[in-house]
């Protein structure tokens, strides 16, 4: 018999910047018996989670990131380490964001999305944001159990 289990990976904090942690499998949320279930909810949690995220001011947002990273960065399509995602994918999912002007620049970065904003965006690009910006955290692990007589 197979169980499906969620799991979340955390995040570590190194006084700067939040990152996920290189070892451990994360920790268990919860267990279904069928894949779909599973599969569902850990999508729905990453969804939430980006929300939840992306809704904080845009200090919070930038030490999710990373070091030297921007919300501008990982949505450019094709880009070294970043999305593979279609230009017109990326162009839609940075329309949803507010925007400031750089200090240093006056380029316009993107900085969060609005209460208001959110009830907007559907389910799809909440979950290609999750994943573009690294904020996927829940994923969905099989496990075989086996009885105690080996059987």
């Amino acid at each position: 018999m197979q169980i499906y289990v969620v799991t979340r990976q955390g995040w570590d904090y190194d006084d700067e910047y939040y990152y996920r942690p290189r070892y451990g499998g994360g920790d268990l949320v919860k267990a279904f018996v069928e894949q779909k279930d599973a599969k569902a909810f850990a999508t729905q949690a990453n969804i939430d989670e980006c929300r939840d995220l992306l809704a904080s001011d845009g200090d919070d947002i930038m030490c999710h990131l990373g070091e030297g990273e921007s919300i501008k960065e990982k949505l450019t399509p094709d880009r070294l380490w970043g999305t593979s995602l279609p230009s017109e994918d990326c162009e839609r999912l940075l329309a949803h964001f507010d925007v400031t002007s750089d200090y240093y620049s006056d380029e316009e970065e993107p900085i969060g999305i609005s209460k208001n904003a959110q009830l907007k965006i559907p389910d799809e690009d909440w979950l290609m944001l999750s994943e573009a910006l690294g904020f996927a955290s829940h994923s969905v692990e099989k496990i075989e159990l086996v009885s105690s007589d080996g059987k």
